[in-house]
């Protein structure tokens, strides 16, 4: 464990990112203290948070000037102000997959727009992985311009950095139990959009293939062949970890298209799983707003086809599991109408190669338990219709 904490003290974030190139450097002397008495370069592995990340890399380079190169550096969502590209004429070097032989990388807080993010948002290392996207997480509340937010104020609260700690609770979670557990699970996806709205769950994500098609997150990504951006969903609370599912949803085209949200709620056994599902009309209003999509409306033959993410506690859906229940809600946005809209096909599947199915015709009628909702049922079996 490195104690850096009079160089984090400041006074100042910019002195505190200033530092980080000089205890980098210490870092590296006292490494090279311990190669001196055996210890092997490409068995130490350096983890570092935010700044940390950027520590870990400067120790790494300044060993590579000696000709050693180390095993492995872990960046948990490495800070991004200061670092960013093109952020300042005076940019700091962050860390890079130059560093280690091996570098993987966990995006929790990135952003587009410096104001919007703690962390990196681009691809550093040989892997990154970006949990639900490596921006907006489950469970934290989203602070608009949190990084402004926290430097006006002088202060950083929970709120506003509960993505960026996402990083590191999520290794922490990851490093191995005696007893089998769950595995965070990410494979690659051609667009973070795609990944976001749905569209690229795989049909099996085996971490022991050889294709590099299944990573794994976190404390044994060594251990996964798959290298570049990663993605994957997490539960909002701990443990993080879930089983991963894509849910699919059709409604008919007998009216316009639904304007407004389309919700579903997966029941198996005492847990249920929400997916959000957003329709066009939800979308162009969370664009406006900059916010983060998580579903998107496709044409398929006769009816309007939606797509989203989510993680189930895990363990709560066994592929031995017959049946699954699932209630789809949808609001209607301004000037809409549930009238003839009817739910057509219905499909929940898992990273493991199952899925659970519904097909048939379905009405929906006003929801009891969610006001200005309508609701449909279906009752889902598994494999397909």
């Amino acid at each position: 464990m490195l104690d850096w904490e009079k160089g984090a003290a400041g006074p100042s974030y910019r002195s505190s990112a200033a530092n980080t190139q000089l205890v980098g450097r210490q870092l590296a002397l006292v490494l090279l203290n311990l190669i001196s008495i055996g210890a092997l370069p490409s068995s130490i592995h350096i983890i570092g948070f935010s700044l940390g990340a950027h520590i870990a890399g400067y120790a790494g380079r300044a060993l590579l000037k000696r000709g050693i190169r180390l095993g492995r550096i872990t960046g948990l969502d490495p800070a991004s102000p200061l670092f960013r590209e093109q952020f300042a004429a005076t940019s700091m070097h962050s860390l890079n997959n130059q560093d280690a032989a091996l570098v993987d990388v966990v995006h929790t807080d990135g952003a587009i727009l410096w104001t919007e993010g703690f962390g990196l948002l681009k691809a550093i290392g040989h892997v990154d992985f970006f949990p639900n996207g490596g921006q907006d997480q489950p469970g934290c509340e989203r602070v608009f311009a949190s990084v402004l937010v926290s430097h006006l104020e002088g202060t950083v609260n929970s709120s506003t950095v509960c993505n960026h700690l996402r990083g590191f609770q999520l290794f922490i979670e990851s490093m191995p139990k005696p007893e089998p557990s769950c595995l965070f699970r990410a494979w690659p996806c051609p667009t973070r959009e795609l990944f976001r709205t749905g569209n690229c769950f795989p049909a099996t994500c085996d971490v022991n293939s050889t294709d590099g098609s299944c990573g794994l997150m976190g404390y044994e990504a060594d251990k996964g062949l798959a290298r570049g951006p990663l993605y994957l969903v997490t539960r909002d609370a701990p443990p993080f970890c879930g089983d991963q599912l894509q849910a699919t949803v059709t409604l008919s085209r007998a009216a316009p298209l639904p304007r407004g949200s389309v919700t579903l709620v997966l029941r198996h056994g005492s847990s249920s799983t929400a997916f959000r599902l957003h329709t066009e009309w939800v979308e162009a209003a969370a664009q406006q707003a900059r916010q983060l999509v998580l579903g998107r409306r496709q044409q398929v033959g006769s009816g309007v086809t939606y797509k989203g993410l989510a993680a189930a506690e895990y363990g709560s859906i066994p592929s031995s599991l017959e049946g699954l229940s699932a209630k789809i809600y949808f609001r209607p946005g301004v000037a809409a109408s549930r009238d003839r809209l009817q739910l057509y096909y219905v499909r929940i599947a898992t990273l493991d190669g199952h899925s659970w199915t519904f097909c048939g015709r379905e009405k929906f009628f006003e929801s009891n338990d969610q006001r200005d909702m309508a609701v449909a049922s279906a009752e889902l079996s598994l494999g397909f219709c």
